[in-house]
């Protein structure tokens, strides 16, 4: 596996743990996408890679022209 192709995976750890720690109130938004990845040092496709497993999970929605 090429270095880094996990990154997507840690970030999802990450904010799973953020959001299990209470760091985003249910119903809160999160970061702008945009802002995230920069956070990350990522491209937005990683970071919605990874957001898309918090989905899938249920802790997080995306809300169309509104946020996740």
């Amino acid at each position: 596996m090429p270095a880094g192709a996990s990154r997507y995976l840690d970030i999802a750890a990450d904010l799973r743990t953020r959001i299990l720690n209470g760091e985003w109130e249910p119903g809160a938004k999160l970061p702008r996408m945009a802002d995230l990845a920069r956070r990350y040092g990522v491209n937005r496709d990683t970071l919605a890679r990874g957001i898309a497993i918090l989905e899938a999970e249920g802790l997080v929605w995306a809300v169309p022209r509104r946020g996740t």
